[in-house]
């Protein structure tokens, strides 16, 4: 439906401040040994304790930018623009920092709700949410014309088929970046998905939040963590990811918590 020479006509510059949230590897370490001692060395492990392969263009980013770039043995998960063995990566930001935290809470409750046997947490666990500017002059952005028509088919909660078809697409059109509606978020604000490193022109986060994740089966809770910072909590329930009553999964996407 949307060849990569399409594509090419329509590349356009984005840019603009983007938020992620994940797993805090170093609270994590201190959580899981209890230990400040032990906890570097879980750390390593945790973020990297083999050597990683990046490629060359990613490796002088901080380590939760260049993450899915990675280069390895394992099938990275598919996602709304990355298909299995596809030859692309794709980091996955939000425009605001709430649309990433909802985005979050829906992969963990899917997560969480698919995975048999593996129980709910039983406490919060820590993640840490960034803030990171990217800038590109080969972007696609789907909320305009001429793609905007086809908003069904971006927004379909469920199937990715034709988004990944045109991951591909925009990858063979050397696009670096794909904004898009998040489905996630009960505000229908902006994602963008980064299928190139050389678009993330801040090589650190601009922002690291400690935050909490409590994540229960009818709802997820986040909040802050920073001392002195104001007091900021948000609760997404259930309720507000389900389609006709239940919590959708996308066909083809594996399960993986962020």
């Amino acid at each position: 439906m949307w060849s990569s020479s399409f594509i090419a006509r329509e590349l356009t510059p984005l840019r603009g401040d983007t938020w992620r949230v994940a797993e805090n590897p170093e609270a994590m370490a201190r959580l899981l040994t209890g230990d400040p001692v032990e906890a570097p060395a879980v750390l390593l492990d945790l973020i990297g304790g083999r050597e990683r392969d990046y490629p060359p263009e990613c490796r002088h980013l901080h380590f939760l930018l260049k993450a899915p770039f990675e280069r390895r043995e394992r099938e990275p998960p598919v996602s709304r623009f990355r298909r299995r063995r596809a030859q692309h990566r794709a980091l996955y930001l939000a425009e605001h920092r709430e649309t990433a935290l909802a985005e979050f809470s829906y992969h963990q409750l899917i997560f969480f709700t698919a995975s048999d046997g593996y129980p709910w947490p039983s406490r919060p666990r820590p993640v840490v949410v960034l803030r990171a500017h990217y800038a590109t002059e080969h972007g696609v952005d789907l909320t305009v014309a001429p793609f905007a028509a086809n908003r069904e088919v971006w927004a379909d909660p469920e199937d990715y088929a034709q988004t990944q078809a045109f991951g591909d697409a925009a990858h063979a059109a050397t696009a670096q970046a794909i904004r898009f509606e998040s489905v996630r978020d009960p505000k229908q604000r902006a994602n963008v998905a980064l299928l190139s490193c050389t678009a993330i022109d801040s090589p650190m986060p601009l922002d690291l939040q400690p935050w909490a994740a409590a994540i229960e089966p009818r709802r997820v809770t986040l909040y802050i963590t920073l001392p002195g910072y104001p007091a900021t909590a948000i609760t997404f329930e259930r309720s507000t990811f389900e389609v006709a009553g239940r919590l959708p999964r996308p066909r083809g996407h594996e399960l993986h918590k962020t």
